[in-house]
């Protein structure tokens, strides 16, 4: 058995299964590690990861035990479980997921059903970092918030709330309003909520929300883009003073703002601080593969990510269009990212995220681009659409899975 719950824990979940009660059980049965860990819990729609990651790496820049549970992983699943600046060892997650293997089966008799992968991890992440006794866990949602499997802890340090849009609206629901309420499930009773700017429809939802957990809400204040190096801007902090970040995008202003402010929020000094933004890393993020011709892989998968990227492509490559490579999966309205993207795209190279069940077909991705009016042709991996390395200006985007794909030269992971 412990081999096939193995293969079913490391399995794709394709369609995501809300609610706590599954969660709750399988951690009774294991103790309930998340009771004893302190918590910066951070949910969004997009910015989440790249402010957790700056996060963990100023905590870890002053001293503290981190650990770091993020998803989805790009290339190996132990990357959703990191500690210390180290991703966990398989020797541990197999120990751990035996352990987990014994609660499941508990958990199963009582309920029915197994937890899913991602209760799964989410448990073994929880006994990891139990285990090793960290003093900050940094924590980022999966899908959602209130009934998202990591919102089984019941207090935490900080709120955090990265910018929120429309994705994931078969789950999460089609208004902004109803998106925002489930992202600000994970408010707990007099935490302190931090969040970027939102829409007025949904900064009216977090103070509503905060209000009734009792909770102070600050919402930060990002400095106007002034100056940049490369791909990377350069910010004047008023307590922090100037930092360069070391995430491209202009986009990039607001997350690592609000990261600095729940930083200096944790009593972390300045110089704490502008080392863990130094040190800050997000692979798949405006990330650089090759400079010559300039080669840019970025998980924008949603309008409100694409808009994100265009802006930084218009600021920093202004008169530059792009060959652009696009995979995307089947349950993702990608006609919109196709519009905003259009005006900075001189042909596109439509492929299919492999070994994935949720993945578009190139030749389905292939019709809207052509509805889009964009000229698209077909490859069907992405080692296809990258032999032989492209001779112009390429842009790689429309899902994080397609990271997997890369050619190993070309990952820096």
């Amino acid at each position: 058995m412990a081999r096939a719950f193995e293969t079913y824990a490391h399995s794709f979940q394709v369609f995501p299964k809300l609610g706590l009660a599954r969660i709750s059980a399988l951690l009774d049965a294991l103790g309930n590690p998340q009771e004893n860990l302190t918590y910066l819990h951070v949910a969004g729609t997009n910015g989440k990861g790249s402010v957790s990651q700056a996060l963990y790496a100023m905590l870890m820049k002053s001293g503290y035990k981190t650990g770091l549970y993020t998803s989805p992983n790009l290339v190996r699943l132990n990357e959703r479980i990191a500690m210390d600046g180290a991703y966990i060892s398989d020797s541990d997650l197999a120990k751990l997921i035996d352990q987990v293997e014994r609660a499941a089966l508990t958990t199963k008799d009582m309920l029915g059903e197994l937890p899913t992968p991602f209760e799964i991890w989410t448990a073994t992440a929880f006994l990891y970092f139990a285990q090793n006794k960290c003093d900050y866990v940094v924590l980022e949602t999966g899908l959602g918030g209130m009934y998202d499997a990591t919102n089984i802890i019941s207090k935490n340090k900080l709120t955090i709330l990265t910018h929120i849009d429309y994705d994931h609206t078969a789950q999460l629901g089609t208004t902004l309003t109803s998106i925002a309420e489930a992202k600000c499930g994970i408010m707990k009773a007099g935490t302190k909520v931090f969040s970027v700017p939102q829409y007025e429809e949904v900064e009216k939802v977090i103070y509503q929300k905060a209000k009734e957990f009792s909770a102070p809400v600050c919402f930060v204040s990002p400095q106007t883009p002034t100056k940049y190096d490369g791909f990377y801007e350069v910010i004047q902090h008023e307590v922090v003073g100037e930092v360069k970040l070391s995430l491209a995008g202009i986009h990039q202003i607001e997350n690592m703002t609000l990261a600095i402010e729940c930083g200096l929020e944790l009593g972390l000094t300045p110089a704490q601080i502008k080392a863990g933004i130094a040190h800050t890393v997000h692979p798949a993020r405006m990330e650089m593969l090759k400079s010559h011709p300039p080669i840019l892989y970025d998980g924008a998968h949603n309008p409100d990510g694409v808009s994100a990227l265009v802006s930084s492509l218009s600021r920093y490559a202004p008169n530059v269009k792009w060959h652009l490579i696009f995979a995307a999966m089947v349950d993702k309205d990608i006609a919109p990212s196709l519009d905003i993207l259009r005006p900075y795209v001189s042909h596109i190279t439509c492929t299919t995220v492999q070994n994935n069940p949720r993945a578009m077909s190139a030749e389905a991705l292939c019709e809207k681009a052509k509805e889009a009016a964009i000229p698209a042709s077909i490859a069907p991996t992405l080692r296809d659409a990258l032999s032989p390395l492209p001779v112009t200006p390429t842009l790689i985007c429309g899902s994080l899975y397609l990271y997997a794909d890369l050619p190993e030269h070309l990952r820096s992971i």
